[in-house]
């Protein structure tokens, strides 16, 4: 029984110490992205304020897009991973969908991870309310 406790433990922190930080800079990221039901969408992130911009003391500002022109925007903190992305509608500029998430390796070597939940705020993307987005960098 001591044994097993011994080699759970042993096996809790190398599973610990395989998993790496977050990555300092996201910006020229390609992801994968399903929201709970829908089809898989690219995600683009490609610009990432650094440090010394106003408001990115802790957290950087970033851009991207949806498809190749439906622009997002939002916040990345490279010190927990935490992402917050707003999905814009093209013409109007209105907020179709909030994303409130973590970027992270699940396991050295694999490739990077998005979790979280998607807020949906426009009938055109599923039922209203909240539900669950993953997203892998391609």
């Amino acid at each position: 029984m001591k044994l097993t406790r011994i080699a759970a433990l042993v096996a809790a922190t190398v599973a610990a110490a395989a998993q790496a930080a977050p990555p300092v800079n996201i910006a020229n990221t390609t992801w994968t992205l399903k929201v709970h039901g829908g089809a898989d969408e690219v995600l683009f992130i490609d610009t990432q304020a650094g440090p010394g911009a106003p408001g990115n003391t802790f957290c950087r500002a970033i851009r991207g897009n949806l498809s190749g022109f439906v622009p997002v925007r939002g916040w990345y903190c490279p010190d927990d991973g935490r992402i917050h992305l707003l999905h814009e509608n093209v013409g109007s500029s209105l907020v179709m969908r909030t994303f409130l998430g973590t970027v992270h390796d699940e396991l050295a070597a694999q490739p990077l991870r998005m979790r979280g939940a998607v807020a949906i705020d426009n009938a055109n993307f599923g039922d209203l309310g909240e539900t669950h987005f993953q997203a892998v960098r391609q």
